[in-house]
């Protein structure tokens, strides 16, 4: 049952703050940002909307 709380809040914190990034203007998908491997310096340097 703690793994299931656990995962739970992870789930949630990881779409609030993708929800975040997009309304900032970000460009990231939702599993880059869930998942270490993917967070690379060529997706760190993605460019926001709006920011040359």
């Amino acid at each position: 049952m703690v793994g299931l709380g656990v995962i739970t809040v992870f789930l949630g914190y990881s779409v609030l703050y993708y929800g975040l990034t997009q309304i900032q203007g970000g460009n990231w998908g939702l599993l880059d940002l869930m998942i270490p491997s993917k967070w690379t310096p060529a997706v760190a340097a993605t460019t926001k909307d709006g920011h040359q």
